[in-house]
């Protein structure tokens, strides 16, 4: 029978060393818990968790609804897209929070908070590079439609 220490070694988080011109050096990028990533979802719309909560299963309800009853699709995105309007979502805070849960020191531990991540400078370089990093993590947690469908065999390097 499995341990909880065998079990939490299968489920390491994984890293990855990125070379950064912008910020001077090799960048340690950390997968993305889902609660980090579903923090950055509910910073990034302005509401409180249990408002984000509220308002999503209302779009799945919706959404249900609308696919058992006879309307055409454009008339079932025209709906889904009343709900989406109604919590437009901040692209800055968005990345400030995945760069903040995700650049980490050798030991794991996050470097910046999102504050500290906002308050960079207004500079094109500095946020593409942020950006760039952000799709590193994001498709390092397989949450994007582009990102790894399964995990590869050449497994990236992990902090231990």
């Amino acid at each position: 029978m499995l341990t909880r220490e065998a079990m939490l070694a299968a489920v390491q988080r994984r890293t990855v060393t990125e070379p950064s011109a912008v910020f001077g050096g090799d960048v340690r990028v950390q997968e993305l818990t889902r609660a980090e990533f579903r923090a950055a979802q509910v910073a990034a719309a302005g509401l409180s968790p249990n408002e984000w909560f509220a308002l999503n299963r209302l779009r799945q309800g919706v959404h249900a609804w609308s696919v058992g009853v006879e309307i055409d699709a454009d008339a079932r995105m025209e709906l889904l897209g009343v709900l989406t309007q109604s919590n437009d979502t901040n692209a800055d805070v968005w990345n400030a929070h995945i760069f903040a849960a995700s650049v980490v020191d050798d030991t794991g531990k996050a470097l910046f908070t999102p504050a500290d991540v906002l308050a960079f400078p207004e500079r094109d370089d500095v946020w593409d590079e942020v950006i760039r990093l952000d799709t590193i993590a994001l498709n390092l947690s397989e949450v994007r439609p582009d990102a790894l469908k399964a995990p590869s065999t050449d497994s990236p390097e992990t902090t231990a």
